[in-house]
């Protein structure tokens, strides 16, 4: 069988899954102008990686610096015992900066290090909950995000 001409190959070792999660960003490199960390919001992630978006409306971060610039970044999974801390790092594969009407935004898709047992084994018991599960957790997400 021919594969058709416009039919995507899907070429990621894992499979990416959304999570409704604020990750805190500290960048190993001088990208950063100002204080030393910034606030992003995870698009996708998988065990290869993380996909992000940081608003960055005063262009603090330098864009010509980002390409192969190591990462650390910090979030909290909400998981079925309570909050849990997650901390990792990776290097920046690719980066792109898109001007809306309101706002600047840059994405980020980083490919991890290794992760710590730890991280990797939360991470997997994140992505193995449910849809009922991540539907009550995006609805959480959408209620505080909307009453600020």
């Amino acid at each position: 069988m021919e594969k058709k001409e416009n039919e995507l190959v899907e070429r990621r070792k894992n499979r990416r899954h959304t999570i409704p999660a604020v990750v805190t960003c500290r960048f190993f490199e001088e990208v950063l102008k100002g204080k030393g960390s910034v606030q992003g919001f995870i698009q996708d992630i998988s065990f290869g990686g993380v996909s992000l978006e940081i608003r960055d409306d005063f262009l603090r971060i330098e864009e010509e610096l980002l390409i192969y610039t190591t990462v650390e970044m910090e979030m909290e999974l909400n998981l079925p015992d309570g909050m849990h801390r997650m901390v990792f790092s990776g290097i920046v594969k690719w980066h792109k900066r898109v001007k809306k009407k309101d706002k600047t935004a840059l994405y980020l898709k980083v490919q991890f290090h290794n992760l710590d047992e730890k991280s990797a084994e939360m991470l997997k018991e994140y992505l193995s909950l449910g849809s009922a599960d991540k539907n009550l957790i995006w609805n959480l997400w959408d209620n505080l995000s909307s009453n600020p």
